[in-house]
């Protein structure tokens, strides 16, 4: 499992488990477990149904909506929860590093009705807010309180409101395994 890789690899402390010692780690596992049973056959939902409403409960504990229906690949990270919202339809890829007070939301009119598509490796800084039918493309880097409506290329560094793009540097050593490979990325 990754997500254990990525917590893992920031606590370097490894005599305690990490399920005890991670309060996110703990979020995101009980996010993964919660949403595989969600899946299952009737019957076996009826029986699992504990487990989600753990999962329901310990969200409003920790103030963060991630509904078990997103589509969210390995690696996420987030390592300060509170304050982060996740519409049930946003796509979030591989590694993305959520900071806290995050808002990834759907826009109902305007130039871009939808919710966001997030590539892989991607930073969303405090307080930043990406809603409409946008792609935020692999490696980007997305600023404190920046308020994206439009679409991310690429190793893009937003910054600001609106948002400016500053550099092509990308999210190397910020987002979780987001690492050159000899001039290609993954």
């Amino acid at each position: 499992m990754m997500d254990k890789r990525v917590y893992a690899c920031r606590l370097q402390q490894r005599k305690v488990p990490l399920l005890i010692r991670s309060r996110s780690f703990r979020f995101v596992w009980l996010f993964r477990l919660a949403s595989s049973t969600s899946k299952l056959p009737v019957l076996l939902r009826i029986l699992t149904w504990p487990i989600r409403q753990i999962y329901c409960i310990l969200s409003v504990v920790v103030s963060t909506d991630l509904p078990m229906n997103t589509e969210v690949s390995e690696g996420l990270y987030m390592p300060h929860l509170g304050g982060i919202v996740v519409n049930k339809y946003a796509v979030l890829g591989k590694g993305v590093y959520l900071s806290h007070n995050v808002t990834i939301g759907k826009s109902h009119r305007g130039r871009n009705p939808g919710v966001p598509k997030i590539g892989n490796h991607v930073f969303l800084g405090p307080g930043c807010v990406c809603v409409g039918d946008i792609r935020i493309g692999n490696y980007a880097v997305i600023g404190p309180n920046a308020v994206v409506t439009k679409d991310v290329p690429e190793r893009a560094v937003l910054i600001g409101n609106p948002p400016k793009i500053i550099s092509y540097d990308g999210s190397f050593g910020i987002a979780p395994f987001a690492e050159e490979k000899e001039g290609a990325l993954e």
